[in-house]
């Protein structure tokens, strides 16, 4: 696989030098001098050329398209790409959008957590992990909309009464922790996530939890330690979801 993106940029970098090269005849008459140093350039001094060329952009389009067959038909993940790319001395400063990527459970414990949205933002679609814990948040901030490939997402101790129902547009998130916060029932926006593995809701003073949970068809664990749920309460919850482990 490596070979295979090995000769994508080889291809890309052939076709810029040629237009480059014709670029350089129509507006310099000393084109023949700037042939012959194009000729003895090395391939890594060559790359720099896609960052200048004023066709930057249609080259920067065709390695983003070649980059999308390597993610789609052969299953590559995006962090796999980038690895290879930086391997290769390639830097994508405008990274090809994909959609709904998810890492493995391995890469995604390898994955860098993003505690800043600031940071975040530079790059929202590899925000794979964010963690706002401890920022005495009252909302959910609805900058966290844009990280379409967000599996982890840590909101514990903060402030929180209420997810917001734009939460749903997250359809890769897995893993939510909204511990120790301040909700009195289970947040009805959740039941529309359908990737949800767990969620923790320890330490909040929940009296109610919604049958509807069932609908979070993926749902393995159900963290509900420390809250005001009676035993009652508790039973019929394991009746409804009695494949999901509760804690």
């Amino acid at each position: 696989m490596k070979f295979i993106i090995t000769l994508v940029f080889m291809v890309i970098i052939t076709i810029s030098n040629n237009l480059f090269a014709q670029e350089i005849s129509q507006t310099n008459n000393s084109s023949s001098d700037s042939l012959q140093l194009i000729t003895k350039s090395k391939i890594p001094d060559n790359l720099i050329l896609l960052k200048f060329l004023n066709i930057q952009s249609q080259m920067i389009d065709n390695m983003m398209q070649m980059i999308g067959i390597l993610y789609v038909e052969h299953n590559m993940s995006i962090t796999k790409i980038d690895s290879i790319l930086k391997s290769l001395n390639i830097e994508i400063r405008t990274p090809p959008i994909f959609l709904n990527e998810k890492l493995t459970a391995n890469e995604l414990l390898n994955a860098d957590t993003y505690f800043s949205l600031e940071k975040a933002k530079r790059t929202p679609l590899k925000v794979f992990k964010l963690d706002l814990s401890k920022n005495a948040l009252t909302n959910v901030p609805n900058e966290i909309k844009q990280f379409k490939n967000l599996q982890k997402l840590i909101l514990s101790d903060n402030l929180l009464i209420e997810i917001p129902d734009w939460i749903s547009q997250l359809e890769s998130l897995q893993y939510i922790y909204l511990s120790n916060n301040q909700f009195h029932e289970f947040p009805m926006s959740l039941t529309e996530i359908k990737s949800l593995i767990l969620i923790d809701l320890s330490c909040n003073p929940i009296r109610y939890v919604t049958s509807d949970i069932k609908k979070c068809s993926n749902l393995e664990v159900l963290n509900l330690h420390d809250t005001i749920l009676n035993y009652k309460q508790l039973s019929r919850l394991k009746i409804i979801i009695n494949d999901v482990k509760i804690l």
